[in-house]
């Protein structure tokens, strides 16, 4: 398909031709914006913004075979603004040289897809998207957004930068996702495939057994001139306690002349040490369980702020109005399933899957009253090491370490205005929440039930990452929790 072709199917806001042009010059535009921008996270990010630029400003290219040098001169001036804003000094215009194609350099390709990128944007809150949508795939202007959608051209406008900033966020979580998935099918690959060591050890006797087993068979063999002469019945010690000595507590030795009561010579049991010349030369390791799984609950504290503050009143009242906010966050609800490998009685590696569910309510009172109900699922992917530190009977006790990656699966916002008991609006949008990385520290106690089965708890000190959301994570990073639960072991 040639340019100008390609174009005009785009100008129409044709889906395939879109994604095409999107695959087609994805690479070399990546190309153009690490020729400037280091940071490949950052280039990625200009990446989308240029062709979000690009789709809407189509209209205004006019030379077709011009296509490919246009969209660089594109990328180039959204990465210049970049160096302009974030770092003024750190690089001149004069140190930048106009060639648009630079030479091959080691990036990686893992932005997503044009597909992806119309997936995302049905992802935002429909009023973002509807003026999305409008601005930049069907080119319309502020004012013909708010003729359409009833509102005003300002708030199309602030929409819109809005809508941008949301996408531009989701689009670098892909990325980060992927990462993260890989890293952790590689770790259950380790897992599930360990290298075999050898259970079974081969039993040399040393030379200073060698000696004793001669010389106990001398013994052995001098006992058989020798007659047991008893009066009663013959009692002979246990093969686990007799040690070259025979103890009868009636009998008496005597010659082979002798007439009195005779007892046949009894057959004597081996010898302890005799017994292990005789046993096996491969003996098998005792049963080790290297693999567990466990399901665990935590519940956190909750916590309550108040605050109380004067703010100036209207013009016309000229009295200054007191302003009460009180934010509860209810009590965090976890539940995790958990997979630990051992790779010997002291280390062990462990990571599975979290549930996390995290509900805030935000009050403000004024004239008015208005309650916002926030409520945000997580699906957790944690790794971390453990070291078991000490074993008694049947209680244990071990220190584990690791991070976490808390992804949002769903989240809303509830937010409803009262005046005197009188519902003035009610509105319930999806928030985009970012992801929440964590680390742990934790040492648990561990109880068997059962050869395979135990119980435990284990006290956690876990620091969370700061992220945009208003949660009791963000007012209180450094929290503890002692998550219970049980194990199954094999």
């Amino acid at each position: 398909m040639e340019n100008k072709e390609l174009i005009d199917l785009c100008k129409q806001g044709n889906g395939k031709a879109l994604g095409l042009l999107y695959t087609t010059y994805a690479d070399k535009m990546m190309r153009i914006c690490l020729r400037y921008v280091s940071d490949e996270q950052t280039a990625q990010d200009l990446l989308h913004d240029g062709f979000l630029i690009i789709f809407s400003s189509l209209h205004t290219l006019r030379s077709p075979e011009k296509l490919e040098s246009w969209m660089g001169k594109i990328m180039k001036n959204m990465a210049l603004q970049y160096l302009k804003e974030s770092r003024p000094t750190s690089i001149t215009l004069e140190s930048i040289t106009e060639s648009e194609e630079p030479a091959e350099s080691m990036f990686s390709t893992d932005f997503p897809t044009y597909e992806h990128l119309l997936k995302t944007i049905e992802t935002l809150p429909q009023g973002y998207r509807n003026v999305f949508k409008l601005a930049v795939l069907e080119n319309l202007s502020h004012k013909e957004i708010a003729a359409l959608l009833g509102i005003a051209p300002h708030s199309s406008s602030s929409q819109l930068a809005r809508a941008k900033e949301m996408l531009r966020k989701l689009l670098s979580r892909y990325a980060f996702i992927i990462g993260w998935a890989l890293s952790l099918v590689i770790s259950i690959y380790l897992l599930l495939y360990p290298k075999k060591n050898e259970n079974l050890t081969e039993h040399k006797p040393s030379e200073k057994e060698k000696d004793k087993s001669i010389k106990t068979q001398k013994e052995d063999a001098s006992l058989s001139d020798v007659r047991f002469i008893s009066s009663g019945t013959e009692t002979y010690q246990s093969s686990d306690t007799l040690k070259n000595n025979v103890g009868i507590p009636d009998s008496i030795i005597a010659p082979k002349d002798s007439t009195i009561n005779e007892t046949p010579v009894p057959v004597m049991p081996l010898t302890v040490f005799a017994q292990k010349q005789y046993t096996p030369v491969f003996q098998p390791d005792k049963e080790k369980k290297h693999w567990s799984f466990s399901f665990a609950y935590t519940g956190e504290g909750k916590q309550i702020n108040n605050k109380l503050y004067q703010t100036p009143g209207g013009i016309s009242s000229g009295e200054s109005q007191q302003v009460k906010e009180k934010t509860h966050h209810h009590f965090p609800v976890n539940i995790s399933f958990a997979l630990r490998y051992h790779f010997n009685p002291a280390w062990g590696i462990e990571t599975g899957l979290q549930y996390t569910y995290l509900r805030s309510d935000f009050t403000k009172i004024t004239d008015l009253y208005t309650e916002r109900i926030q409520k945000v699922n997580y699906i957790g992917i944690p790794l971390k090491g453990v070291l078991n530190l000490w074993n008694h009977s049947l209680f244990s006790v071990y220190t584990s370490a690791g991070i976490t990656l808390d992804i949002p699966i769903k989240a809303t916002s509830e937010e409803t205005i009262k005046e005197k008991n009188q519902v003035l609006s009610h509105e319930k949008t999806t928030i985009h929440p970012s992801l929440q990385g964590s680390t742990q520290l934790g040492i648990g106690i561990q109880y068997q039930l059962t050869p395979s089965i135990s119980i435990y708890a284990e006290p956690n000190l876990n620091y969370y990452f700061k992220t945009d959301l208003n949660t009791i994570r963000k007012e209180h990073p450094f929290t503890f929790t002692i998550p219970i639960g049980i194990r199954y072991s094999w």
